[in-house]
């Protein structure tokens, strides 16, 4: 499995070659002065990901090379979540949660009649069910 750095100079690579290649086609097919938009495009592009590339390496230099440790690193000012890359699910962060309160549901929702019915149990919050929105049996409170 290839390394952090050597993908990064492959993605890095990659796209100056499809860059060069697009700003040779529109010199070639329509004129030089075509190319030139494109060339500035590859600048702001390339800039881009090198600098993202260098402060991503930076952070994870800071942090004895753990992205958990890094993350957690609030002191930033840069949130690390757009440097450094992890194995979490997407749209998976510490924010999300599998309970609900009733208040996270329009007033006119008859699902907020049962959350609020399920809620009165449990302190506010809901413990979903079995099949999830399928429906089932009510989960119980995990113990504390």
């Amino acid at each position: 499995m290839p390394s952090n750095r050597s993908l990064n100079l492959a993605i890095l690579g990659g796209a100056a070659f499809l860059f060069a290649v697009f700003a040779l086609a529109a010199a070639v097919l329509a004129g030089a002065q075509y190319a030139l938009p494109i060339v500035l495009l590859a600048v702001l592009v390339l800039g881009f990901l090198a600098l993202n590339g260098l402060l991503a390496r930076r952070r994870m230099g800071r942090h004895s090379r753990d992205p958990g440790a890094a993350q957690r690193n609030g002191d930033d000012a840069l949130p690390a979540e757009i440097l450094i890359p992890d194995d979490t699910p997407l749209g998976d962060t510490a924010q999300a949660h599998d309970e609900i309160s009733p208040h996270d549901l329009p007033k006119d929702s008859p699902a907020r009649r049962a959350a609020e019915a399920q809620a009165a149990r449990r302190n506010g919050t809901t413990r979903g069910h079995e099949h999830g929105g399928a429906g089932g049996r009510v989960l119980e409170r995990e113990p504390s």
